[in-house]
């Protein structure tokens, strides 16, 4: 569904992605794991357009989105969920998930409905403001909004970040269910123990470049590389 081809990226003339390379197929999870500062971030910019990529390829769903501006790559079926979240303080739950609602080309469509059975958090605070929910209430709303607009694929900017133990507990539950679903996911994620026990394959980045890849369990059982590259 998703490739990325040696994929080069600079914030000004600041080299930051060198040669990045991965791929994702559709119904998997895939996570891009790494210290901080290794390019994780800049990665999933990269493929949204945010900070496009002064040479390489990005393929989506067989059509070169290389060079695309943000609006047209979301549009093409790829939603990124923020780090920040940026989810309308003044608006109720509900009226935040109806912003960003549009109909999809699958025949599984997301609505209120579906959304409020994988985060049923959510269908109770449905009246309350974005900004007097907690900071795991806003992640969960900020993925379930992403999740109305219909995406093919969902790029997670670190979901867990700053959250209690229990919250992080209902968000990998949350995100197990759309693996269950066949949701086809790119994950970015510093907890390596959330990161492992979601994904099917993963990338390690390090100083911009991709230097392992695997699935969860190579990744696991590689002491050496746990304790080098991820500071576990």
């Amino acid at each position: 569904m998703l490739e990325v081809h040696e994929i080069n990226t600079f914030y000004g003339n600041a080299h930051v992605l060198f040669g990045v390379s991965l791929r994702v197929s559709a119904g998997e999870c895939v996570s891009l794991l790494g210290r901080n500062g290794a390019g994780k971030t800049t990665t999933l910019r990269s493929i949204m357009g945010l900070t496009a990529p002064r040479s390489g390829t990005i393929r989506f769903k067989a059509e070169n989105i290389h060079r695309q501006v943000p609006y047209r790559i979301a549009r093409s079926g790829i939603a990124l969920v923020p780090e920040d979240r940026r989810i309308f303080p003044v608006l109720t739950v509900e009226e935040n998930l109806r912003l960003g609602q549009k109909k999809g080309s699958g025949p599984a469509q997301w609505s209120l409905e579906r959304v409020y059975e994988v985060f049923p958090k959510l269908k109770t605070l449905r009246d309350r403001s974005g900004g007097n929910l907690s900071g795991g209430e806003q992640q969960m709303l900020t993925i379930a909004r992403a999740l109305m607009g219909n995406p093919d694929l969902v790029m997670l900017d670190e979901p867990t970040e700053g959250l209690a133990p229990i919250v992080v507990e209902e968000l990998v539950h949350a995100i197990a269910r759309l693996k269950q679903e066949a949701m086809t996911v790119l994950l970015v994620e510093q907890n390596i123990n959330v990161a492992l026990a979601l994904a099917d394959r993963c990338y390690v980045l390090d100083h911009g470049s991709v230097v392992a890849e695997g699935t969860a369990d190579d990744i696991r059982a590689d002491e050496k590389l746990r304790a080098e590259l991820l500071g576990v």
